[in-house]
């Protein structure tokens, strides 16, 4: 009985794990739209957007080598090609 609940506990840890990937994902998605309107609508330079956008896709690498990491122990799809 133990390990059916053990395992049950594990299933749900790695859903809550992929939502939390799922929406880490999207809010950078989100935030590198808005960037890329932004320098196109005239709101910011190219330095800020430089920056702004190495910093997000910086988070975006870091999010896919911890899918990457933990996959390599529990496979799971988070939907997003990561």
């Amino acid at each position: 009985m133990k390990l059916t609940l053990d395992a049950i506990l594990q299933h749900c840890n790695s859903l809550a794990y992929e939502q939390e990937v799922r929406e880490q994902a999207r809010v950078l998605k989100a935030r590198l739209l808005k960037l890329m309107s932004d320098y196109e609508a005239g709101v910011i330079d190219q330095k800020i957007y430089s920056t702004q956008e190495a910093e997000i896709m910086a988070s975006l690498s870091k999010l896919t080598q911890q899918v990457n990491n933990k996959s390599k122990t529990q496979s799971f799809n988070t939907g997003l090609g990561l």
